[in-house]
């Protein structure tokens, strides 16, 4: 976890650096948050044969991982997106992203017998709150014949974040 996001920073750095502002090192970093969420899930399904506030803590540093990668994103999103590549992007990260929550979701009991479901919730308000300022940026410069497919993966990833939500955040 932390070369992907001393990797993260480096392209950032780099980036802000050479004055880029083609979409590259956006692309590179939905990339690694990819990455990211099969890292979560991968540790979401150790957790499941494992259920221990060690295991717990290493889904939790998961989530922490992307939501830093996710805030460090923003600065990355140019004007103006160019090209194809966002709805490839959105369309290849939706069962990664859905997959997470899904994940997440199923593993709500293991939680509360840890005892960390107040952890949770509180990761993703902060999450949550951070992809609201990366989607508040990352819409508006998006070309208008990828706008379409972004709608759809918010809607998708947003009904399965409420559900998350309910689960961990009720109460």
């Amino acid at each position: 976890m932390f070369f992907r996001s001393l990797s993260l920073l480096s392209l950032i750095a780099f980036t802000i650096a050479e004055g880029l502002g083609d979409g590259n090192a956006l692309q590179d970093a939905f990339d690694a948050m990819d990455g990211t969420f099969d890292n979560i899930r991968g540790a979401l399904s150790v957790f499941s044969t494992n259920v221990d506030v060690p295991h717990a803590t290493a889904v939790m540093d998961g989530i922490n991982a992307l939501e830093r990668e996710m805030k460090d994103a923003v600065v990355l999103i140019p004007d103006h997106l160019d090209g194809k590549w966002v709805c490839d992007t959105l369309n290849h990260g939706l069962p990664i992203a859905g997959g997470f929550w899904d994940g997440l979701a199923a593993r709500k009991d293991d939680f509360k017998t840890v005892g960390l479901t107040a952890d949770i919730c509180l990761l993703l308000k902060t999450l949550v709150s951070d992809r609201y300022v990366f989607d508040s940026k990352f819409f508006p410069a998006a070309p208008a014949s990828s706008k379409v497919c972004i709608e759809q993966y918010y809607e998708a990833i947003g009904a399965k974040s409420d559900k998350v939500f309910k689960v961990f955040c009720k109460n």
